[in-house]
């Protein structure tokens, strides 16, 4: 009897380290969507705009990966539709996108990520595209970083180039090659206090831009900031009646699709998260976290 017990408790605990680690390699029903929104050719020493910063060398390892285990990288659409129960799921999906809108997602992102075959997405602020100048994103809104002390952390011209908006021709090269671009508001403010007036101008500057400048409107958002003091329910509803049907926040974990989920959480990567953490993020072994 010990014996039988000994080898249950000790498959037991294979399988939940398997699971922990990521070694099953089963994603089942819930597809992972990754929240990036800078790559840059190394993290640190840059006054602090690295946060949410990772290395070009920790991207093109994960894309790597994710095309060595057979990943399929889905478009915003393809998920969308998933996600609606439109089209079925497909085995070991995953989608990827970024936020904001940096210059370094065309000149860096978007180029390893065509190495390994991975399709990128991306989640536009059509107020600050075109902006020349660097960008800092700030508790509610961003600042342009055109002059005095907001200006002194991108001394590195290398740094100041990458830190600036997406222009409306990189974006439209992008979308003709493939890369699908969301909403992520006009101006990066927090939504969630805004004034239905407030909103309404927002949502509907923004959206006019998109079909403006890159001929459609778009149909999925990310939410700014996207924590839950950043939404409520009042304002999602808005949202969705202006045609956003697919909302995203960072709220970690894998939504189940189809779903009903009024708002899907994503998963973040942060600069720490080496290819171990990378893995055992993707396979859920972090799902208790949202």
């Amino acid at each position: 009897m010990n014996s039988i017990i000994k080898s249950w408790l000790k498959g037991a605990l294979s399988g939940a380290f398997c699971r922990f680690a990521g070694g099953s390699h089963k994603t089942g029903p819930r597809v992972p969507v990754l929240c990036y929104h800078r790559v840059l050719p190394e993290v640190g020493g840059d006054g602090g705009h690295d946060f949410l910063s990772i290395s070009s060398e920790q991207f093109a390892s994960q894309m790597k990966f994710l095309s060595r285990e057979g990943f399929y990288t889905l478009t915003l659409e393809e998920y969308a539709r998933m996600a609606r129960g439109l089209q079925p799921l497909i085995r070991r999906s995953i989608l990827i996108t970024f936020d904001d809108g940096f210059a370094d997602n065309f000149q860096i992102a978007w180029p390893l990520a065509q190495e390994y075959n991975a399709k990128l997405n991306l989640f536009i602020c059509t107020g600050l595209v075109s902006q020349s100048n660097p960008v800092i994103m700030m508790e509610d809104g961003y600042l342009i970083a055109d002059s005095g002390p907001s200006a002194a952390s991108f001394q590195n011209a290398k740094l100041r180039e990458l830190s600036r908006p997406l222009t409306w021709q990189e974006l439209g090269e992008m979308r003709d090659s493939g890369v699908q671009m969301g909403f992520h508001s006009h101006s990066h403010r927090n939504l969630a206090r805004l004034s239905a007036d407030a909103l309404a101008a927002e949502v509907e500057t923004g959206l006019d831009l998109f079909v403006k400048k890159l001929g459609y409107r778009p149909r999925l958002m990310a939410l700014p900031y996207g924590r839950r003091e950043h939404h409520h329910p009042k304002m999602i509803a808005f949202l969705r009646s202006r045609g956003l049907e697919v909302i995203f926040s960072v709220r970690f974990g894998r939504a189940k699709l189809p779903t009903r989920q009024p708002v899907l959480p994503r998963i973040t990567i942060f600069p720490q998260d080496d290819l171990t953490t990378f893995k055992r993020k993707i396979f859920g072994a972090y799902d208790w976290l949202g």
